[in-house]
């Protein structure tokens, strides 16, 4: 009797060892579950900035982006149609709390019409640097 009760014992703390098994098991299987969208959302998410950012437009047989500098936007597409420039002021704050102009922000946009059927290009050029290109309507 003794063995049987030893038996007894023993397939209970086997069914419960399968039970956890079972359920460690099944959170693992959740758990690969998240981490698969997880990573999925992450490629997403990290794909999506890199194809909306940078623009570039033709110029002929060139293509310009916003990493040109502007003697390359120039020697490739010529002078823009249009040219429009803004000068701001920059201010700062001294040590005694009072406002001193430390500088000018120039800020440049240029137009370029390719043809009748495309639309407008706009170049912005802050302090002489190319920081966007962009169509217009």
């Amino acid at each position: 009797m003794a063995t049987v009760a030893a038996r007894g014992a023993t397939s209970d703390v086997m069914a419960s060892f399968m039970r956890v098994r079972v359920s460690y098991s099944a959170d693992l299987s959740v758990r690969e579950h998240k981490m698969r969208a997880i990573a999925v959302l992450m490629f997403a998410f990290a794909s999506v900035p890199i194809a909306a950012h940078a623009e570039s437009m033709r110029c002929g047989k060139w293509v310009v982006s916003e990493t040109a500098s502007t003697a390359e936007v120039l020697e490739k597409c010529g002078e823009p149609q249009r040219r429009d420039v803004s000068h701001e002021d920059i201010y700062a704050r001294n040590t005694l709390g009072n406002t001193n102009k430390v500088g000018v922000k120039v800020t440049e946009r240029w137009r370029y019409q390719a043809g009748n059927r495309q639309l407008p290009m706009l170049v912005t050029i802050v302090d002489g640097k190319v920081v966007s290109i962009e169509r217009t309507e």
